[in-house]
């Protein structure tokens, strides 16, 4: 079991590391890295944040991803319009819970996975999870449907633009 973990978290540790190095914001900092004196970045989701149904408001400038993540409890949607910052923000929150899940065994495993690959409206979500964890993992079914019942999986999807059944009532 603790094979399979290893393995499953060195495979989403590069993958987060291949998409940050392939994003624009990527080749913005390393510009402003190599600028003399190096220029202050502000981080690319400045925005409002909604809590249930109290009024929206804007984090301040020293709270970080992972901070909100864990505010609250693990249960976050980012949104925005586009080149916003969502991806880089996601793969932000991806690699911090990569690197605790690393320290701390008995963390949850972060994945990325794409939410419009979820199709069928009638394909329980866990049975898609255990598809597409297998397919893009090579995870066995059993040892991903162990930790899914042990709630060893923090779900980073994206992507559901593209996915009319991605409604309230489909989540």
């Amino acid at each position: 079991m603790q094979r399979n973990r290893d393995k499953l978290l060195n495979t989403v540790k590069r993958e987060v590391l291949q998409l940050r190095s392939q994003s624009l914001h990527h080749a913005v900092i390393v510009n402003l890295v190599r600028q003399r004196p190096p220029q202050q970045l502000k981080r690319s989701w400045d925005i409002e944040v909604k809590v249930g149904k109290r009024p929206s408001f804007q984090l301040p400038a020293k709270i970080s991803i992972i901070q909100v993540f864990d505010r609250m409890k693990g249960k976050l949607l980012i949104l925005g319009n586009p080149g916003g910052g969502k991806t880089t923000t996601l793969l932000e929150l991806a690699r911090k819970l990569v690197i605790r899940a690393e320290k701390e065994p008995k963390t949850s495993i972060p994945v990325l996975l794409d939410l419009s690959t979820w199709q069928d409206k009638n394909q329980d979500i866990s049975d898609w999870l255990v598809n597409q964890i297998k397919f893009k993992y090579k995870i066995p079914k059993k040892v991903i449907r162990n930790w899914l019942e042990n709630q060893q999986f923090l779900d980073n999807s994206g992507d559901t633009r593209s996915n009319p059944s991605m409604r309230s009532d489909n989540c």
